[in-house]
């Protein structure tokens, strides 16, 4: 059986590899984990990448889950408990739940739902791909200098 057809719902063969796995959840480092299995960091990323490994990482995941009876929607709904407790609540549990918590929660939730996106993605014309022409160095040089006389109208303008 090669790794590739590996079920994952079974051990690896390779007793390493499935250490890796397991190694994994603990902190979801890849390279600390790699070494915790006996692997160089640089072997770790690269076996982080290989499909039959993901899917058991992922396999194990679930089970851990189940296991626990913890799902993505129960962690949401405790952050969002905390989330929106009024400043009043928190005042009234006696430093059990701090402000911070609060802050944190809705910080958690906040980037679960996208708010506050870190990176952009840029489409083109109705939601396709961006469309890229390749242009000489003359077309370059009035792009930029159309660029320049733009920005100089907007300094203008403030």
């Amino acid at each position: 059986m090669t790794n590739q057809a590996h079920d994952p719902s079974q051990p690896l063969p390779n007793a390493k590899q499935e250490r890796f796995c397991r190694e994994v959840l603990i902190d979801d480092a890849i390279e600390e984990a790699g070494e915790r299995a006996g692997y160089t960091k640089d072997y770790a990323r690269k076996l982080a990448t290989k499909p039959y490994i993901i899917a058991r990482i992922d396999h194990l995941r679930k089970e851990r889950g189940d296991r626990l009876q913890v799902d993505a929607d129960r962690v949401l709904r405790e952050f969002e408990a905390i989330a929106f407790l009024s400043w009043e609540e928190i005042k009234n549990l006696d430093g059990i739940v701090k402000a911070s918590d609060k802050i944190q929660a809705l910080t958690k939730l906040g980037n679960h739902l996208g708010l506050f996106k870190k990176k952009v993605e840029v489409t083109g014309k109705g939601g396709g791909p961006v469309e890229v022409q390749t242009v000489d160095k003359q077309m370059g040089e009035r792009i930029l200098a159309a660029t320049g006389a733009i920005e100089a109208d907007l300094a203008e303008e403030d």
